[in-house]
């Protein structure tokens, strides 16, 4: 009886135990991170707070991010512009990571896998552990004519040089203050705001790119080799009112002049006629259109450090009418766009046809300089030939230098600018304000996408900002 219940009891020890030591290899090993990063860890805390986080710098060597001590000896994390918070994100005890301060979290940790001994070291002669530091190419002085050329109210802006890819500024509004992300209650007052401070609306927000999807459609009809820059578009194809599937286009949305009713391809794009580009449109087919669309960057995941929404010409390709392909042609219809995605076909036709990738971190330095890892420029695509971009080129600049162009407002004294604006109809509310544009327009260095939400018309709101940006900006690259 005994020796019975000794062995019942022997059996309890060893199924109790074999729990604990399942337990254990859960907690250690399976679902060892969520333990580590609780924020109730104290032992993360301390770790955290023994790190000396590495700085990010623009292309110039200007801190835009670094690490200071309080008294105390309490790392603190400072932002000299906080414009810059929807692409550097926040470091943050309390609320974690976001943006570039996210995406390379384990370097600015000094984490990374290249240099784990160096930190062990560290520890053991209970030294900080320093991180490594980021170069990006925002140069903080184009930075700051971007903020205050865009003003207030929702939109965003992206200043990029064309060559390269480099972006040179990236603003998105309305944007948080990076510096005062551990105050509840300003966190919980911008959680609560309805315009979204905390979305990046230069890649994470889609809109109706309006006319200047119109240079999509005319590189489309040109590379294809359906239309000519002299092709003449005449009577109720250029004017309307156009019946499309028993829907009418109205004549008033052709922006013509009075008594113009014939007009060149050129002349469309200059004057943003939306009854020429969906008699384009239709012409061309929704085979052709999607194919330059996608060739552009439609309904591709573009290569950024952060994630970027996929811009599409319609959510629905299998019930594609006439009427969604005549609307799609100037970019209104299911067409939808981020900024950024705009930039890149800005960039395809002043770079002669290529479109370089964008890139903004050209590279990570260790705390004793050596270079952990450099991003070169480099081709994402190619989507038209450099015959048809000289001749996008040649439409854009006549957007903004011929007379009666719809881009005349970005002009800027001894630079030619070439450009296309577009004013896309919301769902609710004023439309949208766009201009997309580079300079000199004969050899580009500067490329620039302008998007005022809920802004209003392209060629008066957008274009003047575009303008001033172009003229503040282009002396600062070479």
């Amino acid at each position: 009886m005994i020796n019975r219940k000794i062995h019942r009891l022997s059996q309890l020890f060893l199924i109790l135990f074999a729990i604990t030591a399942a337990l254990l290899f859960y907690w250690q090993v399976v679902d060892a991170n969520y333990l580590v990063n609780r924020p109730e860890n104290q032992r993360l805390y301390l770790a955290q707070h023994a790190i000396h986080r590495g700085t990010i710098y623009d292309r110039g060597g200007v801190a835009l991010a670094r690490t200071t001590f309080e008294e105390s000896g309490t790392p603190r994390r400072t932002y000299p512009d906080p414009s810059l918070g929807a692409l550097l994100g926040y470091h943050s005890w309390r609320y974690g990571n976001a943006g570039l301060e996210a995406a390379y979290n384990d370097y600015l940790n000094g984490q990374a896998v290249l240099q784990p001994v160096d930190n062990t070291i560290r520890r053991l002669l209970h030294e900080p552990v320093v991180g490594d530091d980021l170069h990006l190419t925002i140069d903080a002085r184009i930075q700051q004519i971007v903020t205050d050329a865009m003003g207030r109210g929702p939109g965003a802006c992206i200043v990029a040089d064309p060559r390269t890819g480099a972006i040179l500024a990236l603003e998105s509004q309305p944007w948080f203050d990076p510096n005062r992300v551990e105050d509840t209650a300003y966190w919980n007052a911008m959680r609560a705001r309805t315009d979204s401070p905390f979305s990046d609306r230069a890649i994470q927000s889609l809109y109706p790119p309006g006319s200047t999807f119109k240079a999509v459609t005319l590189a489309a009809a040109y590379d294809s080799r359906k239309y000519t820059p002299s092709t003449v578009i005449a009577g109720q194809d250029a004017t309307g009112p156009l019946y499309v599937d028993g829907y009418l286009l109205r004549s008033d949305i052709n922006n013509l002049p009075p008594g113009v009713s014939a007009v060149t391809t050129v002349d469309a794009f200059k004057y943003s006629d939306n009854i020429a580009f969906a008699t384009i449109g239709m012409n061309l087919g929704p085979r052709i259109l999607f194919d330059y669309a996608q060739r552009f960057g439609f309904g591709r995941t573009i290569p950024f450090p952060l994630p970027v929404r996929q811009s599409s010409v319609t959510a629905h390709p299998d019930s594609f009418s006439q009427l969604d392909l005549a609307e799609s042609a100037f970019g209104q219809g299911g067409v939808l766009a981020t900024p950024l995605q705009m930039l890149l076909v800005d960039e395809a036709i002043a770079d002669g046809g290529a479109e370089p990738r964008p890139y903004v971190v050209t590279s990570i330095r260790a705390p004793n300089r050596e270079v952990l890892q450099q991003t070169a420029p480099a081709l994402w695509a190619h989507p038209i030939s450099a015959r048809t971009a000289a001749k996008m080129k040649a439409a854009m600049t006549a957007v903004v230098e011929a007379p009666g162009g719809s881009g005349v407002l970005a002009r800027v004294p001894g630079v030619t600018v070439a450009g296309k604006t577009g004013t896309a109809q919301a769902p609710s509310g004023p439309p949208h304000a766009w201009f997309i544009g580079f300079a000199p327009a004969d050899h580009p260095r500067l490329a620039v996408v302008v998007f005022k939400e809920h802004g209003g018309e392209g060629y008066s709101r957008a274009a003047p900002i575009a303008g001033s940006i172009i003229r503040q900006a282009l002396p600062l690259v070479r």
